[in-house]
């Protein structure tokens, strides 16, 4: 499986924006109040998937990442892959706190 989330954060008048806010299973991005959370959303990630996520901090924004729970790596037949392209503009701030995959 190939699945792809894509996060940009902006400031606006003080506040945290999100222009740009897409997620595949299994892996889901959920706003909740200042803080994005990466929730599972199906099983995985399985033997053989690939996932990518990219996430844009845009100057003077502060953004809080957060994971829901751990993820439980399954086996599976080919590598799995997690690829992250991760841009803080001047200003921005990004506070990421990922639980363990397990």
């Amino acid at each position: 499986m190939l699945a792809r989330a894509e996060l940009v954060a902006e400031a606006s008048d003080g506040r945290l924006t999100l222009p740009v806010l897409r997620s595949d299973p299994p892996i889901l991005l959920r706003p909740t109040g200042d803080t994005v959370h990466l929730v599972g959303g199906s099983a995985g990630p399985l033997g053989g998937d690939r996932l990518r996520l990219d996430v844009t901090v845009r100057r003077n924004a502060c953004l809080r990442l957060r994971s829901a729970a751990a993820s439980v790596v399954l086996p599976g037949p080919t590598a799995s892959s997690l690829r992250l392209a991760i841009t803080i503009e001047p200003g921005g701030h990004l506070d990421w706190r990922p639980e363990p995959a397990v």
